[in-house]
C-alpha cells in the first residue's frame, strides 16, 4: 500500500510524517499533500498501529509534511 517516511514520538503524540524534497518554482510541496495522501497515510497508520499495538490509544496522532526546497528544511 505504501510507506511512511518518518514516524517519530514526542511525549504524548506520534507522529507520521511526509517528507518532500522540492525543487519546482511554480508549486509547492504542499499542493502535492492531498486528500488522496492524507488518507494513505491514516490506513497506514492504521496498519502501523494494528502491527504495534503497543502503542495504540497510548498517543495522540499527527500527520505532517516536511518541505526540503533549496537546501532549507520547513
Amino acid at each position: 500500500i505504501g510507506e511512511i517516511d518518518i514516524i517519530s514520538i514526542k511525549e504524548n503524540t506520534i507522529y507520521f510524517s511526509e517528507v518532500k524534497n522540492w525543487t519546482s518554482k511554480f508549486s509547492s510541496p504542499l499542493e502535492s499533500f492531498t486528500n488522496k495522501k492524507i488518507n494513505k497515510m491514516r490506513k497506514l497508520a492504521e496498519i502501523f498501529f494494528s502491527k504495534y499495538t503497543e502503542y495504540d490509544k497510548k498517543y495522540l496522532v499527527s500527520f505532517s509534511l516536511i518541505e526540503i526546497n533549496s537546501g532549507s528544511v520547513n
